[in-house]
């Protein structure tokens, strides 16, 4: 909670207190009230004191004097924000977060919309001219260029000069596929800007995409996303997830772009909260798909990872595939984190058992409590068999693990296994595979020295640089994945999120999302180069790529969301034909051509060229293109 508010007028050598926003007994002290309170009897809803950062005062104040008059005083907290005229001998509110429901309501009419939380704030004078207050907050740029001088602050406005500003704080995005006919679904969570969905003007197949036109479908804090669908395009579901809970929307009943529908007279939410089968969940809830033979996502609970599905009446459902937590690790309880489960979405073969799955995890306890799980499920008499392989760099008395209680690589956040062992060196599947780490620096131990404290020398890492290292022994040993020295290596740079391009069948192109930007390598990992021209250096959260890599969509923790179109990059050779990547030539690839003539590749990434359907090559979608693609009609692919 916000104890006081302090003012000195010798530079700091003093300071005396103007407000609490506490009442203490010992000593006895009084939160100091504000002399507009908001109405409103709803918890933590409205404000009626100086506590104006209520439980986030560590993560939400800000304080702004006016530089011609220091009596004049502005503070921001987590739901409203306060000012002083008089130096601190009274205090009015001056904004709220939900005015527009009531709860900004005072005796003397409604306060301005600044969203939540506030981080920072300024007063400045140009020119002499009046004081214009600047607000930031999760929100974005919050303006007021009358607030000290109408009688009430109720009277006062405050504008969002943010248009143009991309910079919306995205956990992860869901993203539809152009080889289920869906390229343009695209919805994301927003850091306390709830999930909000991608407009468009037209809905056909290559639509005129305004980028910039999203609107909220859920509040709160948006966090993970998914877009999940059978192979066929069929059964598809939209998940998200806000503040520990779960939603979905089912395309087939509800229009997922609106928040709400009217249904017999009533307004209904049209994403569904389902509650959660008995199974407690984390406030952070990331999806992640399990392929493309399925609708069903994966994501963690409190006790065990989980797969999620909906059947035809919009019920939820789950089935565990990690036996129930906490895991411990040095004697310490842990589980898994809300943002650390993935899975490869392809299938193997695991001791002779076909349609075997592989997930990786990241556990919590802090910075240096996160390690890697490895497991596997295969359907043997139609359940769900699941076997704990190894960790990464941490063990588990109770499970079989390797290492004795060692962390070897901190800050563990993403895993990827590849479609084939042999394409990391690897021969078993489920010992094959690689693992990244988001720690601010390098923090692989070369453990060698035995008598190093927390030393195991049975479990090796190289001492090298890099946030990505594979292993093809289970996590027995590991070696560095992020360049082999003769070209560019992936930088030394914290990793949100690591996929192999579905498209590339011999596991050679890998997505990486760092600390500043997307890399990509097209060779197996021995070269690395940042992707996509005008892409900021910013963190990048989350990387969805299509099931024929020609849509790349990337989230990013400040800077929105950006898409890029590989194969509007000029031909390198005769094309497939297969544009979605079902080996058959088909109508769908006849009619993916058909919607592309006369298009040709462009420096901006242009949609409508494709050069998976330039049959022969020369970077123009023509009549010989269709002659060639209609010749093959109906051949089956290798």
């Amino acid at each position: 909670a916000t104890a006081a508010y302090l003012k000195s007028t010798d530079g700091g050598s003093t300071w005396t207190r103007i407000a609490t926003g506490l009442t203490l007994a010992s000593p006895a002290t009084s939160a100091t009230p504000v002399v507009n309170p908001t109405t409103a009897t709803e918890a933590q809803s409205g404000c009626t004191t100086m506590n104006l950062g209520h439980l986030q005062s560590w993560y939400d104040l800000a304080v702004a004097v006016d530089p011609a008059d220091s009596t004049r005083v502005l503070f921001g907290g987590d739901l409203c924000s306060a000012i002083t005229s008089d130096g601190g001998a009274t205090f009015r509110l001056a904004s709220h977060w939900l005015p527009q429901s009531g709860l900004g309501t005072t005796a003397s009419g409604t306060l301005g919309y600044v969203h939540a939380d506030w981080h920072a704030a300024l007063i400045v004078r140009i020119a002499g001219q009046l004081p214009v207050i600047l607000g930031g907050s999760d929100g974005g740029l919050f303006v007021s260029r009358d607030l000290f001088d109408v009688p009430t602050p109720e009277l006062g406005s405050w504008a969002q000069p943010d248009v143009g500003l991309a910079t919306h704080l995205f956990y992860a995005i869901g993203t539809g596929d152009p080889t289920l006919g869906d390229p343009n679904v695209l919805f994301g969570g927003l850091q306390d800007n709830g999930s909000r969905w991608r407009l468009v003007s037209d809905p056909t197949f290559l639509a005129d995409v305004n980028p910039s036109a999203w609107d909220q479908v859920l509040g709160g804090d948006g966090i993970g996303a998914a877009a999940a669908s059978d192979g066929n395009g069929q059964n598809q579901v939209y998940w998200a997830s806000v503040n520990g809970t779960r939603r979905f929307c089912l395309r087939r009943l509800w229009d997922c772009s609106k928040a709400t529908r009217i249904e017999n007279g009533v307004e209904v939410p049209n994403w569904k909260n389902p509650g959660s089968p008995g199974v407690p969940d984390p406030f952070f809830i990331r999806y992640d798909l399990l392929g493309y033979d399925t609708a069903a996502v994966t994501s963690a609970s409190n006790e065990s990872a989980r797969i999620w599905t909906v059947d035809p009446v919009s019920a939820l459902s789950s089935t565990r595939v990690v036996a129930p937590g906490p895991f411990f690790v040095d004697g310490t309880p842990r589980t898994i984190r809300g943002q650390g489960l993935r899975v490869s979405p392809y299938r193997y073969t695991i001791d002779g058992v076909p349609g075997s799955r592989i997930y990786g995890a990241a556990l919590s306890s802090g910075n240096t409590g996160m390690g890697s799980i490895l497991v596997y499920d295969k359907p043997t008499g139609g359940g769900l068999a699941t076997t704990v392989l190894s960790l990464h760099g941490v063990s588990f008395p109770n499970v079989t693990g390797k290492g004795t209680g060692t962390l070897w690589i901190g800050n563990g956040s993403d895993f990827a296994a590849p479609q084939n062992a042999a394409s990391l060196g690897g021969t078993d599947p489920k010992q094959t595979w690689l693992v990244a780490s988001n720690a601010a620096l390098s923090n692989a131990v070369n453990c060698t020295n035995p008598a190093a404290a927390n030393c195991d020398p049975a479990v090796i890492i190289p001492a090298s640089i890099g946030h990505l290292y594979k292993t093809t022994d289970g996590g027995s040993t590991w070696a560095p994945f992020h360049g082999n020295g003769t070209g560019f290596d992936l930088p030394n740079l914290p990793i949100f999120a690591v996929r192999y391009d579905p498209s590339d069948a011999t596991d050679q192109t890998l997505w990486v999302g760092t600390e500043a930007g997307v890399y990509r390598t097209t060779d197996g990992g021995a070269t690395w180069a940042p992707y996509g021209t005008g892409l900021p250096a910013v963190r990048v959260t989350d990387l969805r790529i299509s099931r024929n890599g020609s849509v790349v969509r990337v989230s990013t923790y400040g800077r929105g969301v950006w898409e890029i179109y590989p194969n509007s990059e000029p031909a390198a050779g005769p094309g497939s034909g297969d544009f979605n990547r079902s080996k058959v030539i088909d109508f769908f690839n006849l009619a993916s051509l058909a919607a592309r003539l006369s298009a040709t590749p462009s420096a901006t990434n242009n949609l409508p060229y494709d050069s998976s359907v330039d049959m022969d090559g020369n970077s123009t979608l023509d009549d010989a293109d269709v002659a060639a693609l209609a010749a093959k009609f109906g051949s089956v692919l290798p």
